[in-house]
């Protein structure tokens, strides 16, 4: 198995961490998880998230510029 590292904003740590709490999860479990839903949903779910993904973090790093 490889690992791979991920940044998230603090805002975004603290969510996973409230849901990966409400799941009954390892925060790493729900991320993994998350991940794996996504390679495996159907290919337009999967390009309706990373549309929104890209839009969102569009934003974010507008903001921060």
């Amino acid at each position: 198995m490889s690992t791979i590292t991920v940044s998230f904003t603090d805002h975004e740590k603290d969510q996973i961490l409230v849901k990966a709490r409400e799941s009954g999860l390892s925060p790493e479990e729900l991320i993994q998880i998350s991940v794996r839903s996504a390679l495996h949903s159907e290919p337009e779910d999967f390009e309706t998230i990373k549309a929104y993904l890209l839009d969102k973090y569009e934003n974010v790093y507008r903001s921060l510029a």
